[in-house]
């Protein structure tokens, strides 16, 4: 690492001074770091996972996933549908992407926590390639790995990849979308089509990200107009590959119900929404995700998007990341501008919404260009270091001892990250509640331990409850279309219509009632301790589900 670190030429020689088997250790390590423990850490398993994942098992094993248009009533109304493009959930309609990409997993390794959860573990992986395989070539060896690296211990990332949501593929496409603009930039007839699907898979694979596509298209747009060959037909491909996801996807999205979701948490659909207050709401909530406790200290306060007491990226970064940033428009680096214009733009999606600011999830486009910046931030610190003992006379083998020492303390910092949240991970009361514990353990007891004579009495109010029956009962996926979810066996009811005693009253010996309960009523810790305070149990917004069997 004794070289000056500038943008290497188009075919730089340093990436074979570097032995390659360290690229592939960062991805091991990677690869460890998400797909081990997937079934502990985080616990229970979160409704949208249960959603994905029996749609995956329905879409290998059938060829079509179910759709639940609307409330639940005596039933929920199913469909099943063969390969859609988009799944009605509950009444909002999502990507299907992460249920396709999850069909290899639940195929090979049956329907199951764990095989649900891989495909983000795998595409969070391949995305560490993907980012450190760009700036090897695009900045050289030593920055390429160290983004990798960095990448993979990045808590915001490693957070989202190690549960199942299609945000995960967020930073995949847009590492894509980078390389198309790197193309771009070299003169490279590929570059225009790369970028253009990688950005229209952006936009289909994440509504929250859809906002994003839009705003940091109109920046590239200003950054490379005078580089596309407008008339040339790599760049008609482009815009082909670009339109392609995005077209079928808007058509959706202006359907009755297409935009549900967003209407419910715009700012704009808040009362008394003046378009002083909405411009107002927007510029604050933007500005709370380039807030440093958001960063680097505090983070999400939802603890399914971040590791508990951390910010979203590590402390170190305070440093890394100005270091990184500050060489790369200095020296004028390859996708210098496209890294400066997705970090700014990355909150606007979350600033859009009166829901959960900052929220990591709806900004998770800064990951990149942040982890490109800490990465080259530490070759840079680590470069000035050398140069320093060199001119301070210390021997070359002492300098490169003390160089080794600074990178490994701050690669011990990333590990410490994760360290935490395995820790957090399995028994934090937080963690616990967040990522729907309680209904694992229910619908798990229910699975093993009910017979097929005794009935189940199921409170309609809490949310997507019918996906855990589907995820640990595995009813057929055409059955269940057809006949529904079995409402001989598994009633559901509505406590405002037939409260709770009055359905016990009518219960038989044997059959179960699945409740809910605040998670701060509840004593789960074995030092008595109540599982949260009221405050937390606010904050987490969710219900501890509880399962009873009449004696």
């Amino acid at each position: 690492m004794n070289q000056t670190i500038t943008p290497p030429p188009a075919r730089s020689h340093s990436a074979f001074r570097i032995p390659h088997s360290a690229f592939f250790l960062i991805l091991l390590v990677a690869g460890l770091l998400r797909f081990v423990g997937l079934d502990r850490c985080p616990p229970g398993l979160f409704r949208d996972e249960a959603e994905k994942g029996y749609n995956a098992w329905a879409l290998a094993t059938t060829g079509g996933a179910l759709d639940f248009s609307g409330g639940l009533g005596p039933g929920p109304a199913i469909r099943w549908r063969p390969w859609p493009w988009m799944i009605d959930v509950m009444g909002g309609k999502t990507s299907a992407i992460y249920q396709y990409a999850a069909i290899p997993f639940v195929r090979a390794g049956g329907l199951g926590v764990a095989t649900t959860r891989m495909a983000a573990a795998a595409v969070g992986t391949l995305t560490v390639a993907l980012l450190g395989w760009l700036l090897w070539r695009a900045w050289g060896a030593w920055p390429g790995l160290a983004a990798a690296a960095w990448l993979a211990l990045c808590p915001w990332h490693l957070v989202f990849s190690r549960w199942a949501l299609e945000g995960i593929f967020v930073p995949c496409f847009l590492v894509l979308a980078l390389a198309g603009l790197w193309g771009i930039e070299r003169g490279r007839r590929w570059g225009e089509p790369l970028a253009g699907a990688g950005l229209g898979w952006l936009f289909y694979s994440y509504s929250g990200a859809q906002p994003f596509v839009i705003a940091w298209g109109i920046c590239l747009l200003l950054l490379y107009g005078r580089k596309i060959h407008w008339k040339a037909w790599p760049c008609w491909l482009g815009l082909a590959l670009f339109l392609l996801p995005v077209i079928p996807t808007v058509l959706v999205r202006l359907e009755p119900g297409g935009s549900s979701r967003l209407a419910r948490i715009a700012i704009w659909s808040e009362p008394g929404g003046t378009p002083a207050r909405v411009a107002w709401r927007f510029i604050r909530n933007y500005f709370a995700h380039l807030d440093p406790r958001f960063l680097f200290f505090s983070g999400d306060a939802l603890p399914r998007h971040g590791v508990p007491h951390m910010g979203q990226l590590l402390l170190i970064d305070m440093l890394l990341l100005p270091v990184g940033l500050w060489r790369t428009l200095r020296g004028r680096w390859p996708l210098a501008g496209a890294l400066v214009a997705a970090f700014l733009c990355g909150p606007i999606p979350a600033a859009l919404t009166h829901e959960g600011i900052p929220h990591a999830l709806r900004s998770f486009a800064m990951v990149v260009p942040a982890a490109a910046w800490s990465g080259l931030g530490l070759v840079a610190l680590a470069e000035a270091l050398l140069q320093w003992t060199a001119r301070r006379g210390v021997p070359s083998a002492r300098r490169s001892i003390f160089v080794g020492l600074f990178v490994a303390a701050a690669l011990l910092v990333g590990f410490n990250a994760f360290k935490i949240y395995w820790q957090n991970g399995r028994t934090n009361p937080l963690m616990l509640v967040a990522f729907e514990a309680g209904e694992r353990q229910t619908w798990e007891t229910i699975a093993h331990q009910r017979r097929p004579s005794q009935r189940v009495f199921i409170n309609g109010n809490i949310l997507f409850i019918p996906y855990y029956q589907l995820f640990f009962l595995h009813p057929a996926p055409r059955r269940a279309a057809l006949e529904g979810l079995d409402p001989q066996s598994f009633i559901y009811f509505s406590p405002e219509q037939n409260p709770p005693d009055q359905v016990a009253e009518s219960m038989r010996p044997g059959d179960w009632m699945i409740g809910a309960v605040s998670p701060a009523s509840l004593t789960l810790l074995p030092d008595d301790h109540p599982l949260l305070t009221p405050e937390e149990a606010r904050r987490v917004h969710e219900v501890w589900v509880v399962v009873n069997q009449k004696p």
